[in-house]
């Protein structure tokens, strides 16, 4: 399922991925469900 919702737009994907990284750095609880998605170790694995 997550793969699914990786492969989308390149361009939004690394948006989130750098989001994400942010978050992770901070330890933001308030981390939004979608950096969540595109946060997944076995997305970031993929690509």
């Amino acid at each position: 399922m997550a793969k699914s919702t990786c492969v989308y737009i390149n361009h939004e994907y690394i948006a989130h991925i750098k989001m994400c990284k942010i978050a992770l750095q901070n330890l933001v609880r308030n981390c939004l469900m979608t950096v969540f998605i595109y946060c997944n170790p076995l997305c970031i694995g993929n690509h």
